[in-house]
């Protein structure tokens, strides 16, 4: 029997997923790659429904594959469509609205296992839900605030004697996205596009990381009026802590992020800086934390995430947060840790084995091998 199909979802600038391919072909999983941005300028999708079978057939330049010989799904960032040039504003969002729809019903009528499933990530992205998850859980969480109410802002940072956090309730910020460029970069000037942003606009992409909220900055707090911000409690820490949760393999890294002046808030700062880049060590968590843990992936639904946690100096064990489209290829670059092995065994496992009923089938995808963009 030839081996199952594994479908791609994710977009054009996810350099995991070329990371990962390697591991996949020498399982003998055989992929295709959606990068939901290509559609509708570069991809094709015919979705099918005659008596009670369903499926899909998706084409690209480099090959096409039909749904009903996919076995597993590999949900990884997927961002809006690109529309077409010269469209008016009107013709532009019809075509994005009909567009994200036939997206989003492809991938809700799809029958393999997923790694995650789109509606438990998308519930889990949440972080007032998951820090809610997280204490139910009897998980160590910080004192937190979510307002757009300056005044509470303000009583908020004198109970806790002015040690707050603040950060974005998304999670991050980008000011504009590159995935029309990456369309352009990829296939060349031939394509037709709608910029995503206008030709003069040269706004950087910035994302906001977690930054102390001091008394000199306290005038500030009134412009939270018109977007919310998070606040939470400022806990010393001994080091945080970077956990990868791969179905049932957890991979626990401690970060140093102490020993860099420029990490010792937000140990994500030496992204920008490879040269404060702190320690990285592999270790095992406590039994109970472990736990915990898994208890709460189950909760979310998830079967990958990343965890960030922070050790206090008495050895206390926060929850922050969950990503449930987390990074993991410097935790492995520089640890040694076979995170993206393991990622490739449990997507090999939902292939061969599934997790869920499935109303379709095959054996192969003919010729279809690859997409690399």
């Amino acid at each position: 029997m030839k081996p199952p199909t594994v479908l791609i979802v994710t977009n054009l600038a996810e350099q995991n997923v070329n990371q990962l391919i390697p591991h996949l072909e020498r399982r003998g999983l055989r992929w295709f790659r959606l990068n939901t941005e290509a559609f509708p300028l570069a991809t094709a999708i015919q979705w099918n429904i005659a008596g009670k079978e369903v499926w899909a057939s998706l084409e690209t330049a480099v090959g096409e594959v039909d749904t009903r010989y996919i076995k597993a799904v590999w949900y990884r960032r997927p961002v809006p469509p690109v529309s077409a040039a010269g469209l008016t504003e009107t013709e532009s969002h019809f075509a994005d609205t009909e567009c994200r729809a036939l997206l989003t019903g492809l991938i809700s009528t799809l029958h393999s296992p997923w790694m995650n499933d789109p509606a438990a990530e998308d519930r889990a992205t949440d972080k007032l839900y998951q820090l809610t998850v997280a204490s139910s859980l009897h998980l160590a969480v910080p004192r937190t605030l979510v307002t757009n109410d300056p005044t509470h802002a303000r009583e908020f940072f004198d109970e806790c004697d002015e040690q707050v956090l603040f950060k974005t309730v998304s999670g991050g910020a980008w000011l504009h996205n590159s995935n029309a460029d990456e369309l352009v970069r990829a296939y060349g000037p031939r394509l037709v596009r709608q910029p995503a942003i206008p030709q003069d606009d040269t706004r950087p992409s910035l994302f906001l990381f977690s930054q102390l909220l001091t008394r000199d900055r306290l005038p500030l707090l009134d412009h939270i009026q018109i977007a919310p911000v998070m606040f939470q409690q400022f806990i010393k820490k001994r080091c945080d802590v970077r956990i990868t949760i791969v179905g049932d393999a957890i991979f626990a890294c401690r970060i140093l992020s102490q020993e860099r002046p420029s990490t010792r808030v937000d140990f994500r700062r030496f992204v920008n800086v490879p040269t404060e880049t702190p320690h990285h060590q592999p270790f095992t968590l406590p039994p109970q934390i472990e736990r915990s843990l898994r208890a709460l992936m189950r909760r979310l639904g998830l079967r990958f995430g990343c965890i960030d946690m922070i050790v206090t100096e008495d050895d206390r064990y926060v929850f922050l947060e969950v990503n449930a489209a987390g990074q993991w290829g410097w935790i492995e670059q520089l640890t040694g840790m076979q995170i993206s092995e393991a990622i490739a065994d449990e997507l090999a496992r939902l292939a061969t084995n599934g997790l869920a009923p499935t109303a379709i089938s095959g054996d192969g995808c003919g010729n279809c091998h690859c997409i690399v963009e």
